[in-house]
């Protein structure tokens, strides 16, 4: 078989190797998604503020999360699937980064904004870019694996985040979701083209 010329779509198995990071994306919208709820209450008694004013936090997260649906999906119409996960990803990275370190409800607010923004970029554009990159009969598959790993983050995102709360502090949770985020970014420069 003669090697593919530059532009068309990869082996099945290198697609299955390139499949990884977009998953470990998934992973971290997913549990950096989920992890609020847990995390509500720690913050109250952290930042020494109502249970009230800290759900602020997670209500700030939901509402980027969801008015950034649509300019996602323009943006990745544009910009294509893959630069849209990596935007994502940078602004989820960096918002969970800022949500660590932040000591304040207001800055925790802002940073949970910025957090949820990026977040919401992530998943649509792995699902688009499934449908991009793969042939019909294999999207299927894709997706349930894409659908697993946000399950698993979700679930981890739920337990995990409360064990830490409990453990060692809110902070963690944020910055776990942080990291997967990183991790998928410096992977997506590697291996998506």
């Amino acid at each position: 078989m003669s090697a593919q010329p530059k532009g068309l779509l990869p082996t099945r198995r290198m697609e299955r190797v390139r499949r990884w990071p977009a998953w470990v994306g998934v992973f971290a919208a997913a549990f950096d998604n989920f992890a609020m709820t847990p995390l509500v209450r720690a913050i109250a008694t952290d930042l020494k503020v109502e249970l009230a004013e800290a759900t602020a936090v997670a209500t700030a997260y939901y509402l980027a999360y969801g008015l950034m649906q649509v300019p996602w999906g323009m943006a990745s119409e544009r910009l294509g699937r893959v630069t849209v996960m990596r935007i994502g990803m940078v602004a989820g990275a960096l918002g969970s980064i800022a949500s660590v370190f932040s000591t304040s409800l207001d800055g925790l607010l802002v940073a949970r904004f910025i957090t949820g923004a990026g977040m919401a970029g992530i998943v649509p554009s792995v699902i688009a870019w499934i449908g991009d990159v793969l042939p019909e009969n294999e999207r299927p598959g894709a997706a349930m694996e894409m659908n697993s790993v946000y399950a698993i983050g979700s679930a981890s995102g739920v337990l995990g985040a409360g064990v830490m709360a409990d453990a060692v502090g809110w902070h963690l949770g944020f910055g776990v979701a942080g990291v997967f985020a990183l991790v998928s970014l410096l992977a997506t420069t590697r291996l998506f083209a």
